[in-house]
């Protein structure tokens, strides 16, 4: 079936409004659609006309409709004409057979006040939270049923918060000693040994009990404050192994960043602290004015050195021996004396930034990953959500 096209103009078919013979200046006052009755011609604010009506309905509703709207029966009255395919409904309580203008109920929303769906009653707006349909009352005897019913209820279940298995639960899910002590102050110690129980599989006086076997300490670079540059840090990180899902102790923030950088592996650590304490035959330092290429913009080292370096290691990273493929090597230099001392891959050489180039942190390192302190304790496995990608 071909589609008809309605002149907006008019409403009539066969042609558009730029198209229509009909004169733009013609006068619709006195004519009536359905229940609009044309009132005057409105002032122009665009391309398209509009009139102002009036609406046969009790509210005697007056509005501006365009003149397509109604030569073409769009429009045909201010809302209160229903569809001819429905039954009229107040647009106030939905309830069908009235007008909003006859509605017995009073308004939903008025300019001061709003309607509340639970006592079905016209409160001012302070009576409600933000965005809320329900009162301050409803919700708090709602909150009241809620807790009434979680304190019934004798079946023993472990707290959200806490952990504990307990009887009395004040809300669903939190036992009325956590929630006693939300209610005067939410205490961080609850979310953390939330995190730690879900997360670790350890209880917040495990965390706190090997904390006091590593003497409140890192258990690599032995410092007492969780990071330096990174103030949000408040807490040791909890350290596990990705392939047996163990804790094996608390680390600092770089310690923790390190290990993953070297893989786990105690043979990098090792070499990382060979390759610092191995003296150099012939160093190279930076030279301050080389303009050689991009790499001795950067680093402030000629090719010539660069592959000379390169031979002497065959090629690979000086601690890991691995040999890239898609990128060169990082030239790893002593900060304090500007001197050479390696080639080495975009994760050897971040890892040993992260462990201050101290050769005694990174055989500790290496030392932790062979005798972890946490497997004194015998703590669960941790979640599965922490697993490693890959692992």
């Amino acid at each position: 079936m071909a589609r008809t096209f309605l002149c907006r103009r008019c409403g009539a078919p066969g042609h558009v409004a730029k198209t229509c013979p009909t004169d733009p200046s013609r006068n619709l006052t006195g004519r009536n659609f359905e229940r609009w009755s044309v009132v005057e011609r409105a002032p122009k604010r665009d391309k398209y006309i509009r009139w102002l009506c009036e609406c046969s309905c009790p509210a005697k509703t007056r509005r501006e409709v365009y003149e397509f709207s109604l030569l073409s029966g769009d429009s045909r009255s201010c809302g209160c004409m229903p569809h001819p395919h429905e039954a009229p409904r107040c647009s106030n309580c939905g309830e069908p057979g009235h007008h909003i203008t006859t509605c017995s109920r009073p308004k939903k929303t008025t300019k001061k006040k709003r309607w509340c769906s639970g006592c079905e009653r016209s409160l001012p707006l302070h009576d409600f939270s933000r965005a809320h349909t329900r009162c301050r009352e409803c919700c708090r005897e709602e909150g009241k049923a809620a807790a009434e019913a979680a304190r019934t209820d004798t079946t023993s279940r472990s707290c959200k918060a806490c952990g504990l298995v307990k009887t009395e639960f004040m809300y669903p899910g939190i036992c009325s000693s956590c929630a006693l002590e939300r209610l005067h102050g939410r205490s961080p110690r609850i979310d953390r040994s939330h995190h730690l129980r879900t997360v670790y599989g350890i209880t917040l006086n495990d965390y706190e009990t090997l904390l006091r076997s590593q003497h409140g300490r890192c258990a690599i670079c032995l410092a007492y404050k969780p990071s330096t540059n990174h103030p949000r840090f408040k807490h040791f990180a909890v350290d596990h192994c990705h392939k047996t899902l163990r804790v094996r102790g608390l680390l600092c923030f770089s310690c923790n960043r390190g290990l993953g950088g070297f893989l786990d592996d105690p043979n990098r650590f090792r070499a990382a602290a060979d390759y610092l304490e191995t003296p150099r035959p012939h160093p190279v330092h930076l030279d301050p004015w080389s303009v050689y290429s991009n790499r001795g913009v950067r680093h402030r080292i000629s090719d010539m050195d660069y592959e000379e370096i390169l031979e002497r290691q065959h090629g690979a990273c000086a601690i890991c021996r691995t040999r890239p493929n898609a990128c060169e090597l990082h030239v790893d230099h002593d900060h304090e004396t500007d001197e050479i001392r390696g080639l080495l891959c975009n994760a050897c050489n971040p890892t040993l930034g992260l462990y201050r180039d101290l050769p005694a942190t990174l055989r500790a390192g290496a030392t932790y990953l062979e005798h972890p302190p946490a497997y004194a304790f015998n703590f669960g496995p941790v979640a599965q959500s922490v697993r490693a990608p890959g692992s």
